[in-house]
C-alpha cells in the first residue's frame, strides 16, 4: 500500500500540544508539534524511522518543540503495518 508522505501521515491525527485540526499544520512557518509526531507514531501512523528524523530533526526535544516540515523526509512508502519492529520483552520466570 502506497500513500501520502509521512508529514501528510502525521497531520491526520489531531495536534495533542496546540489541538490543531487534522490536516491542519501546526504553525505557519511550516512545521509540526513534536507532539503530533508522537500521537501519529503511538497511532502506527508514521513508521519509526519518521519518528528517528522527527527526533534528530531539532537539537533537543519537548512536547511543544516545532519540528520543520522540511527536516523530515517526506517518504512515500507504505505505512507502518504494527510494532514489529520493537524487540520482544522478556519476563522473568523466577
Amino acid at each position: 500500500m502506497t500513500g501520502p508522505g509521512s508529514i501528510t501521515r502525521a497531520r491526520t491525527v489531531w495536534c495533542a500540544f496546540c489541538w490543531a485540526d487534522p490536516g491542519a499544520s501546526c504553525t505557519a512557518l511550516d512545521g509540526q508539534h513534536f507532539a503530533r509526531y508522537l500521537r501519529a507514531y503511538r497511532r502506527q501512523v508514521i513508521s519509526r524511522d519518521t519518528m528517528i528524523a522527527a527526533c534528530l530533526a531539532v537539537p533537543q526535544i519537548s512536547y511543544g518543540q516545532v519540528v520543520p516540515d522540511a527536516a523530515v523526509p517526506d517518504s512515500t512508502g507504505p505505512a507502518p503495518a504494527g510494532r514489529q519492529d520493537e524487540p520482544a520483552v522478556k519476563h522473568r520466570t523466577s
